[in-house]
């Protein structure tokens, strides 16, 4: 890998082996983070830890089928067939060179 991106360092915390890496980021994203850190009163270490772990856990809850309705709760789906009612509607009101709806 070029540079130093594909280098990795280990370091012993709490008896565990963890990788230690390097990442650049923008100045702009760093002052961000480095401001939020602060305001949640934890290390940016720590913040980009948990930021990294809420972006696994967000990909790996998606259903393998992204039209799949099975991960809705009753609530939801109910939520849902009303919006879409409601989106059809407006839709089918606004035709009006069209006798016949599109849907």
């Amino acid at each position: 890998m070029p540079g130093d991106a594909g280098r990795m360092a280990f370091y012993i915390l709490l008896g565990v082996l963890v990788p230690n890496i390097s990442v650049d980021f923008p100045e702009s994203v760093l002052a961000s983070l480095n401001r939020i850190a602060e305001e949640l009163g934890i290390s940016l270490n720590r913040l980009i830890v948990e930021l990294c772990r809420r972006v696994v856990e967000e990909r790996t809850s998606c259903p393998e089928d992204p039209f799949s309705n099975d991960h809705l709760s009753e609530a939801d789906l109910q939520l849902l067939r009303t919006s879409e009612a409601g989106f059809l509607e407006g839709i089918n009101r606004a035709r009006r060179s069209r006798k016949r709806l599109p849907f």
